[in-house]
């Protein structure tokens, strides 16, 4: 079997290239490597994977450590096998991560990648970082016959999985994702994203979820004592025994045991990535585009879910609906992010505009039409005025030429000529009178 250079492959090449061993082959033992910590044992004949293997292990390990603000005492061991994929199972899974009670009290972790085929259903990265949540999970815990595993809950595993790959590849959040996300109102409520399943998602899906998952877990982090609070979470996790939120809300304090405030939470949170590209600023268009999405509400409008989008100016038919302050809350936050992006002429726009949003978010709407009838005034008037100034632009741009289009030139030569001296003339009268001239001069 060829071997590939260490630094000319991906990890992923590495995986594939480790297929060893030929069907009907006697069954042996494969080799072993260990890593640095001593935590990973990585079972495959091919030294490259077992040594890349380790390494991206380590790597990942310390990233989730310097996340969560730990250090490392690890208890259970985790072991890597990467084997040939049986061919007489087809329905074995690409991979799968288990936990085993063994003999003495003990306990090991089991992550399983069978090798073959395509691979790209492995998602090693997430199975990694699943068995070190679960090793921290069950790292003070009694070991129990037939116990019945608590897996790490699947935003979590997402979460830091992106936080790794955005890390590690030195990049920052997607911003324009969080934009997206919060000029479409896309933000589901966090009972909804906590019970979704990113196995079942297509590409485009999974990189939303990804995004929720990442903002949601950067959210837990930044509360007051955050860090502290979500490692607390993961120890609890095979404790817990409420609805997933429940369990949550529980170890953040600061939420004050309130699914709602944490909604409120989660959407500040991602209104705060999406500004952080706030030193770019926005164009007069740009701005227009994002508040005009920003003042348009999709509110449920009956028990059956079924929503309708108002207008702020049909405040007086939605402000009393259920989950108006809901949605409310949300598009004051899209608004307070705005007015830091915001063109300068729009600053005062989107500055009134959010403190109407906020009285109607706390029920009060005392002088709010006279409010609007007059920012929208004020608004129209700026969209005319930058429209002038623009239809000038274009036809000074029009009519302004850069280069010469040479239609005069034989005017211009003319002119020239008859701006300049006359020929002499050589004639015996002409010459006569040119000599008088130079004797009078």
């Amino acid at each position: 079997m060829k071997t590939l250079p260490l630094a000319a492959c991906t990890f992923l090449s590495l995986l594939c290239a480790s297929v060893t061993g030929a069907p009907g082959a006697p069954f042996k033992l494969p080799h072993q490597s260990v890593s640095a910590s001593q935590q990973f044992v990585i079972y495959c004949d091919d030294l490259a994977m077992r040594l890349a293997v380790s390494s991206f292990s380590e790597n990942t390990k310390s990233g989730m450590l310097e996340f969560l603000g730990l250090e490392d005492h690890w208890k259970i061991p985790v072991v890597i096998d990467l084997a040939r994929k049986d061919v007489t199972e087809p329905g074995q899974p690409v991979s799968q991560v288990r936990l085993y009670d063994l003999e003495g009290g003990a306990m090991k972790i089991e992550l399983d990648v069978a090798l073959g085929g395509d691979l790209s259903g492995a998602r090693f990265q997430q199975q990694l970082v699943r068995a070190i949540l679960l090793a921290m999970e069950y790292r003070d815990k009694p070991s129990a016959t037939n116990r019945a595993c608590i897996d790490p809950p699947q935003w979590l595993v997402e979460g830091i999985t992106t936080y790794l790959r955005n890390r590690n590849a030195g990049a920052g959040n997607d911003v324009d994702v969080y934009k997206a996300l919060l000029e479409k109102n896309r933000l589901p409520g966090v009972e909804e994203f906590l019970g979704q399943n990113p196995s079942e998602m297509n590409a485009a899906s999974l990189k939303l979820y990804q995004a929720y998952a990442l903002s949601f877990l950067q959210l837990l982090a930044s509360l007051p004592n955050g860090r502290p609070c979500l490692v607390s979470y993961i120890n609890d996790l095979p404790l817990g025994t409420d609805a997933p939120s429940v369990d949550l809300i529980k170890h953040f304090p600061t939420l004050n045991g309130s699914g709602e405030a944490l909604g409120k939470w989660w959407t500040l949170s991602l209104a705060d990535i999406s500004a952080s590209d706030r030193y770019k600023g926005l164009t007069l268009e740009e701005t227009e585009k994002r508040l005009a999405a920003l003042l348009k509400f999709t509110i449920p409008i009956n028990r059956k879910g079924e929503t309708k989008v108002f207008s702020i100016e049909e405040y007086k038919d939605f402000v009393k609906l259920p989950q108006a302050r809901t949605v409310l809350a949300n598009a004051a936050s899209g608004l307070q992010s705005l007015t830091v992006q915001a063109d300068p002429l729009y600053y005062p726009i989107a500055a009134e505009y959010h403190d109407i949003v906020a009285e109607l978010q706390r029920g009060k709407t005392r002088h709010v039409d006279v409010r609007l009838k007059n920012i929208a005034q004020y608004r129209g008037m700026v969209s005319l005025r930058m429209e002038q100034v623009a239809d000038y632009l274009n036809w000074f741009e029009a009519t302004q030429m850069v280069t010469r289009s040479n239609s005069f030139e034989d005017y211009m030569k003319t002119a020239n000529e008859l701006s300049g001296d006359a020929p002499k003339r050589d004639d015996l009268i002409s010459k006569y009178l040119d000599g008088i001239e130079l004797q009078l001069q």
